[in-house]
């Protein structure tokens, strides 16, 4: 989008223009001077005076007037200052009434900032304390992107008459429009700076304009556009060189609504918001643009609503539509009625707020307390183009409570939200997500609707809300055709009860611990203020509360200098209304187990040793081995390089796993770490050239040597001696070993058994 901009500074500077004539710019006469006023660099004419005669201001004497035969004189003010003058006259110094002389001052701008070299209007305004009512001359002269612009180029501009010997124009603005129209159809483009000047004044002022030569264009902000009937439809046109739109609703190739849009800033946004049912177009409330909207949908007959069905549109740059320079779909589809749930919101809650703030405090709950608010949330489609009237039933729509269970002869009581008096609820649009809140105080309703009776109200009782579309609403056709969503809920009285360990006389029993927790439950809304009250023998303590979303409502009192078996007169809550009260003791606290704590550990996996660009990897898994969810710093560092500095959370008993590649690109040892709050790991990766031997493998153990030969017999009566073995084979050194003569163990055992036999054999 072209950003444009509007110069126009204020100034005042001595030395007025040259007037166009040589006579006087004002006349007066010095027998009826009575507070008229001039302008600093005017000439003003004084008649009717007797000579000598003085200017005066202040009993000072500013100038001697210089009297002609014909009793004028003539003053200049180009070198006055403002206030108020007089004249005294004759040898008797006769005072005159007085005039003003003001300061003059101007304002001009053309009414847009960039034209596509087209008529545009320069506005004047007279911005002095005592504004000038008359027409006024002024003179322009003016540049083209820092270079002046002659006589004739203003000529053709603004009209008017050239000063002699000057690249000016003088030109009338008139009185009753303050309005002088520059033509710049023939003109280059380009940046146009001018500097106007009061003719018989000291006042100039400057103003800017842009010309261009680029086609107008008008765009539609998306190249399609879907909703419900019934419903209403934004779209943002972009208007390109222009002031003026036109849009067109088309189907089946005719030409079924337009919109007109004029007197927009040029080169702006323009928001429209379409109303499916009524088909009314407006300005989005959000819009700057300052235009004006004419829709025009009289091609269709009646007041029906837009039916649902895709509609083509068209934008031209102009009302005149000389040629569509964009186009989009309107696609409509049919509505629905979905759902209806109830909320409540504590008392505190301002209905007129905005409704985020009050959904920020509102509960989803099946009953709601008696003072408390109901919030009845709607969900349909197709109904916020009429929504917002507030009258549900002129549309075919009803939000109908009745009471669910009744006495055998007694008529359940009812109402719709058209019984309920305006002022005792609040509906609040979500149109964006097709849903709507009905909001009120219980109480508001039992005094509106209930009777006179103060038994009849909605307390105690079961309720169930219901909203319909019915057969006058325009998008249901018959009354088989009528939607219905309901709910029930609950109205009770507020409660509220201390909850906790009683002992046998029913007393409360409150531990003497520094975090000595008393609680109640309550039916009031959640986010309603309450207030505890523990009454000691000779002291009481206070505590704020909050009801909360479980309908719980707490505080920790400091009791750990308060003695076991000590007596508590009451323990007291008060919320809203509510109260509850019962009598308590201290008892001794128990040992409070210690908080449960995460503990992160690493576990991690790396090779030792890798050839230069080969594929390695440190893999982490980080565990949380504690007893409770928490977070972690993991930092992870390879080489120089730090490649992970995170948080992580992981819960209790869980772990989770990280990679990150080790560079292999040069030989070397690359060395890593991995830390978190509790533990770490480091190691080195070395890289190694490839090509590198590798270390022979062992060889094998060689075999056993063969058993050595039997010792000879002894002589007899002696016994022989044992033959000796032979040595094992040894082990076979690396590489090719071979098996060495000799007895294994299990051999040489045997031999030594077969000696010893052989001697007993020879004794006996």
């Amino acid at each position: 989008m072209m950003v444009l901009s509007v110069v126009a500074v204020t100034a005042s500077f001595a030395g007025a223009a040259a007037a166009a004539d040589d006579g006087p710019d004002e006349t007066l006469d010095a027998d009826s001077l009575s507070g008229q006023d001039v302008w600093i660099g005017q000439e003003v004419e004084i008649t009717n005076l007797t000579s000598p005669a003085d200017l005066m201001q202040d009993d000072e004497v500013v100038e001697n007037l210089r009297v002609d035969e014909n009793g004028n004189a003539t003053i200049d003010t180009s070198d006055l200052s403002e206030g108020r003058y007089y004249i005294e006259e004759g040898q008797d110094d006769t005072a005159t009434g007085s005039f003003w002389v003001n300061e003059h001052e101007i304002e001009t701008e053309f009414t847009e900032s960039s034209t596509n070299q087209d008529t545009v209007d320069l506005e004047y305004e007279d911005v002095s304390d005592e504004p000038r009512t008359d027409d006024v001359n002024v003179t322009v002269s003016g540049e083209l992107d820092g270079e002046a612009l002659s006589d004739s180029d203003l000529e053709e501009i603004f009209g008017g008459t050239t000063v002699e010997d000057e690249d000016k124009v003088e030109i009338t603005i008139p009185s009753d429009t303050n309005v002088a129209e520059a033509d710049f159809s023939d003109q280059d483009v380009g940046s146009y700076n001018f500097t106007v000047e009061v003719a018989d004044t000291t006042a100039e002022d400057t103003a800017s304009v842009d010309v261009t030569d680029t086609d107008a264009s008008v765009t539609f902000d998306d190249t399609s556009y879907e909703e419900n009937v019934g419903d209403e439809v934004e779209m943002t046109l972009d208007l390109q060189n222009t002031e003026q739109a036109g849009v067109d609703l088309i189907y089946d190739g005719e030409v079924l609504g337009q919109v007109d849009v004029t007197d927009a800033t040029d080169d702006d946004e323009v928001t429209l918001v379409l109303n499916t049912y009524d088909k009314t177009v407006s300005l989005a409330e959000d819009d700057e643009s300052g235009a004006t909207v004419v829709p025009d949908f009289s091609e269709i007959e009646g007041d029906e609503p837009l039916p649902a069905i895709d509609y083509e549109l068209e934008a031209f740059p102009s009302t005149d539509r000389d040629g569509e320079t964009d186009a989009s779909l309107l696609i409509l589809n049919e509505r629905s009625t979905d759902d209806v749930t109830t909320h409540v919101a504590p008392s505190s809650v301002s209905p007129s707020d905005d409704l985020d703030n009050i959904l920020e405090d509102a509960t989803q709950r099946d009953y709601v307390a008696q003072g408390d608010y109901l919030i009845t949330q709607v969900e349909a489609s197709g109904i916020y183009g009429y929504l917002d009237d507030g009258n549900l039933e002129d549309h075919g729509l009803q939000l109908h409570y009745e009471q669910s269970e009744s006495g055998p002869f007694d008529s359940p009581e009812a109402f719709n939200l058209s019984d309920v008096d305006s002022d005792n609820y609040v509906i609040k649009e979500d149109a964006q997500n097709d849903t709507f809140y009905v909001i009120f105080d219980v109480n508001d309703i039992q005094t509106a609707n209930m009777g006179t009776d103060e038994d009849e109200d909605m307390t105690s009782q079961s309720w169930n809300v219901e909203f319909s579309v019915n057969e006058d609403n325009d998008y249901i056709e018959n009354e088989d055709d009528v939607e219905s969503v309901d709910q029930d809920f609950d109205v009770e009285e507020p409660s509220v009860e201390i909850e906790g360990d009683f002992d046998d006389d029913d007393r409360l029993q409150v531990s003497n611990s520094a975090e000595s927790e008393v609680t109640a439950e309550t039916n009031i809304a959640p986010g309603t203020e309450g207030e505890f009250a523990v009454r000691f023998q000779t002291e009481v303590e206070y505590a704020d509360a909050v009801v909360d979303a479980d309908g719980m409502i707490a505080n920790a009192f400091d009791f750990s200098d308060r003695e076991a078996g000590e007596e508590i007169r009451y323990v007291r809550v008060n919320a809203d209304g509510a109260s509850d009260e019962v009598e308590g003791t201290v008892v001794q606290a128990d040992e409070q187990p210690a908080e449960p704590e995460p503990e992160f550990t690493v576990d991690t996996e790396a090779p030792s040793e890798v050839t230069v660009n080969e594929s390695a990897e440190l893999g982490v898994t980080l565990a949380n081995d504690g007893d409770a969810n928490g977070t972690t710093n993991l930092t992870v560092t390879v080489g120089d390089e730090t490649v992970d500095d995170t948080t992580k959370e992981i819960a209790a008993g869980e772990e989770t796993s990280f990679s990150y590649d080790i560079p292999t690109d040069e030989a070397g040892d690359v060395s890593w770490e991995v830390t978190v709050d509790d533990d770490s790991a480091s190691g080195t990766v070395t890289v190694a050239e490839e090509g590198d031997g590798e270390d022979g493998t062992d060889g094998e153990d060689g075999e056993d040597g063969t058993d050595g030969e039997d010792g000879e017999d002894g002589t007899d009566g002696e016994d022989g001696e044992d033959g000796t073995d032979s040595e094992d084979g040894g082990d076979g050194s690396d590489g090719d070993a071979e098996g060495q003569p000799g007895f294994g163990v299990a051999v040489a055992l045997v031999a030594m058994l077969a000696a010893a036999m052989l001697a007993l054999r020879r004794q006996n």
